[in-house]
């Protein structure tokens, strides 16, 4: 069975947080557009976890596939791929809606099907769109 994971950064302190991802659009009768994210970690009264509200603009989804050091590949996440002659081109996983799978975005170039690439073999994730500079393998 495949993983459903998202990371967000946290509204409170900008760290990144893993687990299910929650939308709340109304609560008891009151507007309400927040974003959480439920980390899944079981406390004495709540068997569902902590959860962190989160900008909804850094929601990141779980593409299933880990780089070659055995790092999580999300959505957004800025990975440097085979076959390039320099390090740091921007190549950002992205969802094509059109194709319906994930793929890796390169500025200005076609994208790279992700069925071509053994990830765990290939890919380094460097990065994420929504930090303010890549660095290796931190997110």
């Amino acid at each position: 069975m495949r993983e459903i994971l998202f990371k967000a950064k946290r509204l409170d302190n900008g760290e990144w947080v893993e687990g299910g991802c929650v939308h709340q659009t109304d609560y008891y009768g009151k507007k309400a557009d927040k974003w959480f994210i439920v980390d899944g970690a079981t406390t004495e009264d709540n068997d569902i976890g902590f959860a962190y509200e989160v900008d909804p603009d850094t929601v990141c989804q779980y593409i299933g596939l880990t780089d070659k050091n055995g790092v999580k590949i999300f959505e957004g996440d800025i990975v440097d791929i085979p076959g390039t002659n320099r390090p740091g081109i921007p190549a950002a996983v992205a969802y094509l809606w059109e194709q319906c799978q994930f793929v890796i975005s390169r500025c200005g170039y076609n994208p790279v099907w992700l069925s071509e690439y053994d990830a765990t073999k290939t890919f380094v994730v460097i990065g994420n769109v929504h930090n303010e500079e890549a660095s290796d393998g931190q997110r």
